[in-house]
């Protein structure tokens, strides 16, 4: 979960803050995107995607959290291969 937590030591935020030292883009990817994330498009990261497509219980989502990742990461890519 990316939210108003994720600055107080979660990897997201130190990848993003290394990042933005070397000016390089950061693409978040996590199981839900809670209160007070877009806080982190000024902190770094410059796009945050949850797995979660749909709603589905916490268990189906744990559950079926490879393929969401891999299904996510798919998406990201095809976006990215429009500006390369």
């Amino acid at each position: 979960m990316i939210d108003y937590q994720t600055q107080f030591g979660k990897t997201p935020y130190g990848v993003a803050s290394v990042c933005k030292k070397y000016n390089k883009p950061v693409i978040a990817i996590a199981g839900g995107i809670g209160k007070d994330a877009s806080d982190f498009y000024k902190k770094g990261i410059d796009s945050i995607f949850s797995i979660v497509d749909k709603p589905m219980m916490l268990e189906d989502a744990i559950d079926n959290a490879e393929a969401l990742l891999e299904e996510t990461a798919e998406r990201i890519m095809r976006v990215v291969k429009l500006f390369n």
